[in-house]
C-alpha cells in the first residue's frame, strides 16, 4: 500500500485578481487594481498592456508635484490627480506616442476619457520628461521642466473627484520617479478674451498717386520721433508676386489721423536673391531696430527666405550681410518676433509638409536676433493646401497669464481668429476663443497702456485701427 505522508508547509497564496497590488514609495503606500507595477531603484516600473493606474497618497487642496516619467516604449504614460479613492475618476496628464502629444484629460473607468488640452510633442518613444503639476483654485497646469518655465497644458474650472494622486500607463514599458506632493500656494489664473471695436482709417498709401494703392501685411512701432508703419504695398488690383516695396508712414501719436506718407522704406534687391518683399516686422534691441521680412526665393517655394534689415532711426534701412537669416518651406513668410524672458520667439506661417500639407504656424528662438534655432510647429490647422491659408500673419501677444495668437484669414478674407495658450511654444486649434473682421491683424499697445488692432488688405486703401479690450473670463 502506498501511503502519502503529509508534512506541514509554508504555503504562498497568489494574490487574487480582487486583491490590490501594493507598493511602498518613500514610506507611502501606493496600490493598483491591476498587475504590472514593480519597484525599479528608487522609483516604480510599469510593464503592462492594459489601462493601469497606481493610486498614491492624498494631496493638499493646493499642491505642487514633480514626477520624472520615462516612456521607454509603448503607447502612453503619465500622472493622475484629483482621483477618487479607487482611482476610477479624476484627471490625467500623459505622453501619448500614437498621437505625438502631451494630453490633459478627464478620465473615468476605462475607456472613458474627455480631452481638455493637448500639446504637440515630437520625441515620444524613449522620451523622458520631468513633469511638474501645479493644482489650486480649480486650475491645473502641467509643466515639462526640460521645456522651459511656462506650462505646456492648462485646464481651469475643474471639478475634482477626490484628492488622490497616481501614476498611469497603458500598453507601455515606463519608469516613474515620483516625489511626494507638497503644499503649494497656487496663483489664481485669470484668462481673458480680446474684444475689438470699430475700425477707423489711419493711413493711405494712395496719397499723391494716380491709382489706388493697397497695404497688406504690415507692422507698427514707436520710435524716438513718434510712430512708424511699414507694410507690403502695390497698386490695386492685387499682384502679390510683384509686391516689391515697403510702404512707410509716420505719426507723432498712434491715434492721429491721417498718418503722413513717407518714401518707400525698402525696395527688393533681385541681385541678392529677392523676388518680392512681404510682411515686415520691426523690433528694437538696444539702439538698433531690426526689420524681419520675407524675400521670397529665386529657387523655389521650398527655399523661401526670411531676411533682415537694420536701422538706427527707422528711416534708413541696411540689409544684413548674412541674409537670408534662414530658409524654410513651403512659402515660409510673415515673420513676427516676441521677446519673452530674454529669448526671442519668431513666429511665421508655413506648411507642415509640402505641397498640400496642413497650414501651420512655425516658431524659432534666438538670443541675439541673428542666430535662430531649428523650426518647431507651434500650431497645426486642419485645413490643407499651399500659398494662402488660415495661418497667415501670425501675431502673438503676452497678456496676463496667457499668450494669444492672432492669425488668419480663416473663414473669409477679413477674418482673424484668436487662440489662447499658457505658453509661447504652441497653440491648439481647439483653443480658438474669438474672431473679428480683419486681415493681417497686428496688435499694438499705446503709451497709455491701451491696446489696438489693425486691418488692411488688397481690397482696402491703407491701414485701419480699432480699440481692443481684454475681457476677463467668467468662472
Amino acid at each position: 500500500m502506498l501511503r502519502l505522508l503529509l508534512l506541514p508547509m509554508a504555503l504562498v497564496h497568489p494574490t487574487s485578481p480582487s486583491d490590490p497590488l501594493k507598493l511602498t514609495l518613500q514610506g507611502v503606500e501606493w496600490s493598483s487594481a491591476r498587475p504590472g507595477w514593480s519597484r525599479s531603484g528608487s522609483g516604480v516600473r510599469l510593464s503592462a498592456s492594459s489601462d493601469n493606474r497606481l493610486v498614491g497618497p492624498a494631496a493638499a487642496e493646493s499642491f505642487r508635484w514633480r514626477t520624472k516619467v520615462a516612456l521607454k516604449a509603448g503607447r502612453s504614460a503619465g500622472i493622475l490627480f484629483g482621483l477618487d479613492e479607487k482611482g476610477e475618476n479624476g484627471y490625467v496628464a500623459r505622453l501619448d506616442s500614437r498621437f505625438g502629444q502631451l494630453i490633459l484629460a478627464k478620465i473615468g473607468p476605462w475607456p472613458k476619457e474627455e480631452r481638455i488640452a493637448t500639446f504637440r510633442w515630437e520625441p515620444i518613444d524613449g522620451a523622458t520628461a520631468s513633469l511638474r503639476l501645479e493644482v489650486g483654485h480649480g486650475t491645473a497646469r502641467v509643466f515639462v521642466e526640460e521645456h522651459g518655465v511656462y506650462p505646456l497644458l492648462e485646464a481651469r474650472n475643474l471639478q475634482m473627484a477626490g484628492n488622490r494622486i497616481g501614476l498611469y500607463g497603458i500598453d507601455c514599458d515606463a519608469v516613474f520617479n515620483p516625489a511626494l506632493p507638497e503644499s503649494f500656494k497656487a496663483p489664481a489664473i485669470q484668462a481673458h478674451t480680446p474684444k475689438v471695436g470699430e475700425f477707423v482709417h489711419i493711413f493711405d498709401q494712395s496719397v499723391g498717386e494716380k491709382e489706388t494703392w493697397y497695404v497688406n501685411d504690415h507692422c507698427l512701432i514707436q520710435g524716438e520721433d513718434g510712430w512708424h508703419l511699414y507694410g507690403i504695398t502695390h497698386p490695386q488690383p492685387a499682384d502679390p508676386m510683384n509686391e516689391r516695396n515697403f510702404a512707410h508712414g509716420s505719426s507723432p501719436t498712434l491715434l492721429q489721423r491721417p498718418w503722413q506718407k513717407q518714401p518707400f522704406a525698402l525696395t527688393f534687391a533681385p541681385e541678392l536673391g529677392e523676388n518680392h518683399l512681404w510682411a515686415p516686422h520691426v523690433i528694437k534691441k538696444g539702439d538698433t531696430y531690426y526689420m524681419f521680412y520675407c524675400a521670397g526665393s529665386l529657387r523655389s517655394n521650398y527655399h523661401f527666405q526670411i531676411s533682415l534689415a537694420t536701422s538706427k532711426d527707422l528711416k534708413t534701412w541696411t540689409r544684413h550681410k548674412s541674409n537670408p537669416i534662414f530658409e524654410d518651406f513651403y512659402d515660409a513668410r510673415d515673420p513676427m518676433v516676441l521677446l519673452v524672458d530674454g529669448t526671442y520667439y519668431m513666429y511665421y506661417t508655413a506648411n507642415l509638409e509640402a505641397p498640400e500639407g496642413n497650414h501651420t504656424v512655425n516658431v524659432r528662438t534666438s538670443k541675439d536676433l541673428l542666430h535662430w534655432s531649428p523650426a518647431r510647429v507651434a500650431m497645426v490647422h486642419p485645413e490643407r493646401g499651399t500659398y494662402g491659408g488660415p495661418t497667415e500673419s501670425p501675431f502673438v501677444v503676452h497678456y496676463g497669464d496667457h499668450f494669444y495668437l492672432f492669425v488668419g484669414p480663416d473663414g473669409g478674407y477679413h477674418a482673424t481668429k484668436v487662440y489662447r495658450s499658457p505658453n509661447p511654444y504652441g497653440w491648439s486649434h481647439a483653443e480658438q476663443i474669438y474672431g473679428f473682421p480683419s486681415h493681417a491683424a497686428e496688435v499694438v499697445q499705446d503709451t497709455d497702456g491701451k491696446y489696438y488692432a489693425t486691418d488692411s488688405g488688397w481690397d482696402l486703401n491703407g491701414v485701419f485701427l480699432a480699440p481692443l479690450t481684454w475681457e476677463p473670463e467668467k468662472k
